[in-house]
């Protein structure tokens, strides 16, 4: 989690870099604004969207495995896996930089005004600015403590219900951590003990499940 708050200040640099580049270019004269044909340029853009393309339908088939029967702007918003959040984001920044990019390069070929290729770099500058606002806001709560998906709360909710040794569930209380889970119980039991039930948590049903803290009491 550390290298993705590192990716969202790489991109809020690149954004500024970008912005600050193309403010120089306004500025600048006009000899240093072509230094090799344009056509370079748009043969390595045309060769990384379809890279970035690969790329981005490889983390898709990743995402649909955890992505159940949630859209993806609801997945998005709700997973815990900070590493596809950050490599999704990346992706699709990639994508719409390097369509921008085009787009502006084609564009100033056509009309022959280098002003259009500034546009496009600024407006590249804006996306990564959106981009690294968009992660660090998904990965701010996985940095600092975050509960874990509220389909895996239900799903252990309704494990615990149906077991036979439970009476009631007060409480369940989850804590992501990376990968792993760290979960404190408050549960109603019946007069069995409780080792078969916590074996039954640990190493069946939720093995994300790292930590568990188990309180049998009689009221919440």
């Amino acid at each position: 989690m550390k290298a993705d708050s590192v990716r969202s200040v790489f991109y809020a640099l690149g954004a500024n870099l970008a912005g600050w580049g193309k403010a120089v270019f306004f500025s600048g004269p006009s000899s240093s604004r072509w230094c090799c044909s344009p056509w370079v340029a748009v043969g390595i853009l045309v060769f990384a969207l379809v890279a970035e393309t690969v790329s981005l339908r490889a983390c898709l088939r990743e995402v649909r495995k955890v992505q159940g029967n949630r859209t993806l702007w609801r997945w998005f918003r709700e997973s815990r896996q900070s590493e596809l959040v950050v490599i999704l984001g990346e992706d699709l920044a990639a994508l719409l930089g390097l369509g921008l990019a085009l787009v502006a390069i084609l564009v100033t070929m056509r009309t022959g005004n280098p002003v259009w290729d500034a546009l496009g770099s600024m407006s590249i500058g804006a996306v990564l600015i959106l981009v690294a606002a968009g992660i660090a806001i998904e990965i701010k709560g996985l940095l600092i403590g975050q509960s874990a998906e509220p389909e895996t709360e239900a799903r252990l909710r309704e494990f615990l219900e149906q077991q036979e040794q439970v009476e009631k569930v007060f409480r369940v209380l989850t804590l992501q951590l990376g990968s792993s889970l760290m979960v404190a119980l408050k549960v109603k039991m019946k007069a069995v003990s409780a080792t078969e039930l916590v074996a039954g948590i640990n190493r069946a049903e939720f093995p994300e499940i790292q930590w568990l803290f188990f309180e049998p009491d009689v009221s919440d």
